[in-house]
């Protein structure tokens, strides 16, 4: 179960929740021991978005790059070209949790919003969870490993 959906079974509406998790997001250090290794580099979810993973000092940077796509659900219909930068809030060998803000968008609406995700590792090269982004709504997410070329 998702610490989103935890979160709101203690009586606090999912965008409730969303926001209340969004609360105390600060720039993490990760520990010296952990490994990052299998993190670090270009991920790819679908075929319109790429994460780019970065130690950066004590911590690990990230962005997210989207073009403009139409999206597969109507109910989002067409989705802004985005640029996301944030940190790796914690990383184990099991997964990753992240939070960032939109910096950047042909949508300005977007700038400036906060956007957290939590990812589980199956296997090398796929990281499968949940994000909640502009719209403050749990989406799943799967994303892989980018090719090296």
């Amino acid at each position: 179960m998702t610490t989103i959906r935890r979160v709101a079974r203690k009586g606090l509406g999912t965008a409730a929740a969303c926001a209340a998790l969004f609360v105390g997001c600060t720039t993490a250090t990760i520990p010296s021991s952990a490994n990052v290794d299998w993190l670090i580099g270009a991920w790819d979810w679908h075929t319109h978005s790429r994460f780019e993973f970065a130690r950066d000092g004590g911590g690990i940077a990230w962005t997210m790059k989207r073009t403009r796509v139409l999206s597969a659900n109507p109910r989002w219909g067409e989705k802004a070209a985005v640029e996301v930068v944030g940190k790796v809030a914690s990383v184990t060998d099991e997964g990753v949790e992240l939070f960032g803000t939109y910096e950047r968008s042909d949508s300005q609406a977007l700038v400036g919003r906060r956007f957290r995700m939590w990812l589980k590792r199956d296997g090398t090269d796929v990281l499968r969870g949940e994000m909640v982004g502009a719209g403050n709504e749990p989406v799943p997410v799967i994303i892989r490993k980018a090719s090296q070329p």
